[in-house]
């Protein structure tokens, strides 16, 4: 594909063509809609990550289901982590410093969360699509009757809600000490 946008169909020339990555692939989008998904955040983002997962035009579609399907809850902010990086080995042969003194080697699957930066290493293979909790099935929205996921809200509202409501930032807005 790759001259096709990702989210609205639209037929994209060389030079008007954006690239992005999500779940560990690339995937082609119009000016329009890279915007719009760069002003995203928290479970808005998700929200159109998941629709993005159900788009035809969707690239390395095995791929990028494959690795949704590998995310989990984040335990500081609530967000969601995405497998940064699989079988990394810490230890001797593996540049790990400190840890190849305490251990032979050691091979980890790499978590890490886009909203609070957090990381997490788990056993490599661990988390695999037998050790993931089975997705729950879809909800339909009362308000407007779109088929969800029932661990976001309803992405066709919450997008509707978004100009109406201006809610402060997680934070407060505030950045962090260590960007000033």
């Amino acid at each position: 594909m790759g001259n096709i946008c990702v989210f609205c169909g639209k037929k994209l020339g060389l030079l008007d063509r954006y690239f992005f990555e999500v779940f560990k692939t690339k995937q082609t989008a119009c000016k329009e809609c890279l915007e719009r998904l760069s002003a995203l955040s928290g479970p808005e983002l998700e929200a159109e990550k998941e629709r993005l997962l159900a788009s035809p035009d969707l690239e390395d579609a095995d791929v990028a289901r494959r690795n949704s399907a590998l995310r989990r809850p984040c335990s500081a902010c609530g967000g969601t982590m995405e497998c940064a990086q699989t079988g990394l080995t810490l230890g001797r042969d593996g540049g790990g410093g400190l840890m190849a003194m305490a251990m032979p080697s050691y091979d980890v699957d790499v978590y890490a969360c886009p909203q609070c930066g957090r990381v997490e290493l788990f056993t490599a293979g661990f988390l695999t699509k037998r050790n993931v909790p089975d997705k729950p099935e879809d909800v339909t929205c009362p308000v407007c009757g779109t088929k969800h996921s029932p661990l976001i809200n309803c992405p066709n509202c919450a997008l509707n809600r978004r100009t109406v409501q201006k809610e402060t930032p997680r934070g407060g807005g505030k950045k962090p000490p260590w960007e000033k």
